[in-house]
C-alpha cells in the first residue's frame, strides 16, 4: 500500500482487511529505513515488531535470516 497516510494507519488498514477475510497473523514485522516511521508504528502498534533498515537490518539476506 502506498499513500501519504502514516505507516501505522496503513498497517492498521491492511491488518483490518486481512482480518475481514479470516486471516490472522501470529507475528507482524514492519521494516522501514525512516526512523520516524519506525517510531510511529512502535508507538501506535506495540504488538508489531519493527526493524530499521540500515541500522538493525543491513541487507535483504540479513532480513530473510532474521525471519527464520
Amino acid at each position: 500500500m502506498a499513500d501519504f497516510r502514516p505507516k501505522s494507519i496503513q498497517l492498521k488498514h491492511i491488518l483490518w482487511l486481512y482480518e475481514n477475510i479470516g486471516c490472522k497473523f501470529n507475528r507482524v514485522l514492519f521494516v522501514d529505513d525512516h526512523l520516524p516511521n519506525i517510531e510511529r508504528v512502535r508507538n501506535d502498534l506495540p504488538s508489531i515488531q519493527c526493524l530499521q533498515f540500515g541500522h538493525e537490518i543491513h541487507s535483504l539476506a540479513e532480513l530473510i535470516d532474521f525471519t527464520r
